[in-house]
């Protein structure tokens, strides 16, 4: 490939990723609310609240 060539493909692929990151922002797609509780990193804790959310023996009935 001629470095024009190149240079037109990765001009559109950052134009495509900063569209796609647009419409995750506008739509929220990606809202994580491990990451904003702060508890991502923390896997223990993490599969206790999700093992409560799931299971139906669970203290939320």
């Amino acid at each position: 490939m001629t470095e024009f060539v190149v240079s037109s493909l990765l001009s559109l692929m950052d134009a495509i990723s900063q569209k796609h990151a647009l419409l995750a922002e506008e739509t929220g797609q990606d809202f994580n609310i491990f990451k904003i509780t702060d508890i991502a990193s923390k896997e223990v804790l993490m599969c206790r609240v999700l093992y409560e959310l799931l299971s139906p023996k669970g203290c939320h009935n």
